[in-house]
């Protein structure tokens, strides 16, 4: 907003490489931008194999371990599981516009 109001310009898209993340490659930069570009996507963030099913996280609730979905089966085979992806903060690339629109918008869609 303050380019477009102070410099009359706004980018196509937006980078943001947190500091906090400092082990990210540049081939994984590069990737991302590639799967930005190559996809035409709106957004791209960086995620991460959590290495964990939604059948093996609780809620501690005060002194009681609650399972998180209480649709899930808990005796169900890890091996017939969707595994469990973290945004890990490293790469976030957005188109300017979307980035403006949904700013405060947690939720997103992945495309691959």
């Amino acid at each position: 907003e303050w380019l477009e109001h102070n410099e009359k310009f706004t980018p196509a898209a937006v980078m943001m490489l947190l500091p906090t993340s400092p082990l990210r490659l540049p081939k994984d930069i590069i990737g991302a931008v590639n799967l930005f570009e190559n996809k035409n996507a709106d957004s791209v963030i960086s995620i991460v194999n959590l290495g964990k099913y939604l059948t093996n996280l609780r809620y501690l609730n005060g002194l009681t371990v609650e399972r998180l979905s209480s649709n899930e089966d808990p005796n169900a085979q890890r091996q017939g599981l969707k595994p469990i992806y973290g945004v890990n903060g490293s790469i976030f690339i957005a188109k300017s516009k979307y980035h403006l629109k949904f700013s405060g918008d947690h939720s997103f869609k992945i495309d691959l």
